[in-house]
């Protein structure tokens, strides 16, 4: 309570947002980040989940998207890689992996694409499936190697290539497919070796098939041309 003039024969109460101390001549405003309530002797902090109001000594709810600590002055937005699902939060929470938040002020986050993932918690962006590896589905947390027979040349890719006939991958994890040599070939796409052409057959590289010798020639198994 306060008098402002003198000989008054009675206190008046200090309204919401201010306080006094006994024998005072009038009230005091809160500081940012507390209130009070109508003839307070002190202020309080605002609770979690609130914060300073436009008003002297007002306390509001945060909205979605963003949070208080005891105390604070503001609401603050969520961090990119964060978010906040409910009005009144006290934290911002991580995004869990396989998922995302870009920006701030987020209330939700989104799951990783195919071809992209989020191995860890908090992450704003997701990664690229790297070269070699490929992300068929969404929400995922790793990437993938390539089995033998296919390859992937770049990043995020949702699913490998089967190499071409007459060439082959003869590793997980590939990022290109190989030839086959002279004297090789390799018939079906996604083959882990290429195969050697037979006596009285030949190749050039990259043959998915080999070619017979003509009339009076012959060969060598595994040659790259008849004689």
């Amino acid at each position: 309570e306060f008098s402002a003039a003198a000989a008054s024969d009675e206190c008046s109460k200090c309204p919401v947002g201010t306080f006094s101390s006994e024998g005072s001549p009038s009230c005091t405003p809160c500081d940012a980040g507390e209130s009070s309530d109508e003839g307070s002797s002190s202020c309080e902090k605002c609770p979690a989940g609130r914060a300073k109001g436009a008003g002297p000594g007002e306390c509001i709810q945060c909205k979605q998207g963003s949070y208080a600590e005891s105390g604070a002055s503001e609401c603050s937005s969520a961090k990119p890689g964060h978010f906040v699902e409910s009005d009144g939060a006290s934290r911002q929470e991580q995004c869990p992996a396989g998922s995302h938040a870009s920006g701030s002020g987020n209330t939700a986050c989104a799951p990783c694409q195919a071809g992209k993932f989020a191995s860890n918690k908090g992450m704003a962006d997701c990664v690229r499936a790297r070269r070699g590896h490929y992300v068929d589905a969404e929400g995922a947390t790793k990437d993938t190697a390539c089995e033998p027979g296919e390859y992937a040349f770049g990043e995020g890719f949702s699913g490998c290539l089967a190499a071409n006939a007459g060439y082959f991958v003869d590793e997980k994890g590939a990022d290109h497919q190989t030839r086959c040599n002279p004297g090789e070939f390799s018939a079906a796409a996604a083959s882990e070796k290429c195969s050697v052409c037979p006596v009285s057959t030949s190749s050039e590289a990259a043959s998915p098939s080999c070619t017979s010798c003509g009339a009076g020639e012959t060969s060598e198994a595994g040659s790259s041309s008849c004689e």
